[in-house]
């Protein structure tokens, strides 16, 4: 995946009204799809390789914090998904969504290096 192809999957993925989006997945059709999000995050990275000692792209930053804000949204008390999901659905979510804050922080603070460690152990199963 090239970096136009990256931040073009990040832009789709963030877009309520793409109908083959995470976000839209989720709001219409209560869904969590978890390539989606393996793939949201593998095209974060290969953005942040190019751009990171340049300047992170502020309509990246934008589209990962709008994944962030809305999930974090649908999932408070009485939000759209409160009372859609299973407790296992919540959490798997609530995972994600703490995984895509903690490597915002990170990249914001600078330190590429640390920014997808906790992404790496949700891969080795950690």
């Amino acid at each position: 995946m090239n970096h136009e192809q990256a931040k073009r999957y990040i832009i789709k993925n963030s877009n309520l009204d793409n109908e083959i989006g995470f976000l839209y997945l989720l709001k219409n059709n209560y869904a969590i799809n978890t390539e989606y999000f393996i793939e949201i995050m593998e095209a974060l990275e290969n953005v942040v390789n190019e751009l990171y000692y340049k300047e992170l792209n502020g309509e990246i930053l934008k589209c990962i914090y709008t994944i962030i804000f809305w999930c974090r949204s649908w999932l408070s008390k009485d939000g759209l998904l409160d009372k859609r999901l299973t407790d296992f659905q919540k959490e798997k979510l609530i995972s994600y969504t703490e995984i895509l804050e903690e490597t915002l922080y990170y990249l914001l603070l600078g330190n590429k290096e640390e920014a997808f460690w906790r992404y790496n152990e949700y891969l080795d199963g950690r």
